[in-house]
């Protein structure tokens, strides 16, 4: 297995990063406010 490294966002704005998408992962990363986030569902 390779190894690969991925950078991610490191800031204090809402930012929203699809770090990894094919057939087997979906892996996102989400950055929020304080007090802030998802929706309740």
């Amino acid at each position: 297995m390779i190894e690969t490294v991925f950078t991610l966002a490191n800031s204090n704005e809402r930012k929203v990063e699809k770090v990894i998408q094919d057939d087997n992962l979906n892996y996102i990363h989400m950055l929020f406010n304080k007090d802030e986030g998802l929706p309740l569902h």
